[in-house]
């Protein structure tokens, strides 16, 4: 993904938006190094897999030329409470944020669903040892 003029503006104004760098760093998991060079210019592209962590959040900032007026601060509590998002891909990202959006009674149904597959699994892979 070519880094243009609008996808660096809609960066800083994300970054202004959220509060600060380090806020989109750990919502789209993106060292805070690689969105320094992108805030800055000094590289020239987006690879495809960090585009896809970094288009959700500065998606509604692309394409309007009064973006930064028009959007309003970020509020509240933020949107992931992982002690380590930078590690995650985008498909855990996604796990997570369905698993908060169960009620508590169905995210214990899903944890010992997911428990008992996995001991399952586990225990297929030893028998075959």
């Amino acid at each position: 993904m070519k880094l243009t003029d609008e996808v660096a503006k809609a960066l800083q104004n994300c970054v202004e938006g959220l509060g600060s760098i380090a806020e989109l760093s750990r919502r789209t998991g993106v060292r805070i190094e690689l969105l320094s060079r992108y805030l800055d210019r000094q590289t020239k592209s987006i690879e495809q897999d960090t585009w896809g962590q970094l288009y959700p959040l500065i998606k509604p900032y692309l394409n309007s030329p009064n973006s930064q007026s028009t959007m309003p601060k970020v509020i509240g509590s933020p949107a992931r409470m992982h002690h380590d998002m930078v590690s995650l891909n985008c498909d855990e990202k996604i796990l997570l944020d369905a698993f908060a959006a169960l009620s508590p009674e169905n995210q214990q149904k899903f944890l010992a669903e997911v428990l008992k597959q996995a001991e399952a699994e586990l225990a297929a892979k030893r028998s075959s040892m």
